[in-house]
């Protein structure tokens, strides 16, 4: 691809901090924080349906770029394009089958996964500037 950069802007150890930390947040979660919330039937403003996909995104965005080491579109435009993805998926899961179960609170949590990882790189790049 013509329009695939260079990744000059983050180091390969924060990569891949970012990928562990958003790998175990999103296990821990999905292995002891929902059964908690559930089991014990308590109120969390819907954090444990959909904090697997806010750690999903930049869980994503980290990892692709730990692997390749080159942005597809840019910085910015591939955390949207992985996210908008994402929702695309989520809105075909409620109209097919196999995929999953739709859920406006897993868009929500693509979005708010979104918002984390445009911060996370935002404070990188300015920490890493020059």
């Amino acid at each position: 691809m013509a329009s695939e950069k260079k990744n000059k802007i983050i180091p390969k150890s924060s990569i891949l901090f970012y990928v562990i930390f958003f790998l175990l947040f999103g296990i821990l979660l999905n292995i002891f924080y929902r059964p908690y919330i559930y089991q014990n039937n308590l109120y969390d403003f819907g954090l444990s349906d959909m904090g697997i996909n806010i750690s999903f995104v930049p869980f994503t965005y980290f990892f692709l770029l730990l692997i390749r080491n080159k942005f597809y579109f840019g910085v910015y435009k591939d955390i949207f394009f992985h996210s908008i993805i994402l929702i695309f998926i989520e809105i075909l899961s409620a109209f097919i089958n196999g995929i999953g179960v739709f859920d406006f609170k897993d868009i929500f949590g693509i979005i708010l996964g979104m918002i984390v990882t445009v911060i996370i790189v935002l404070t990188e790049c300015f920490r890493y500037k020059g």
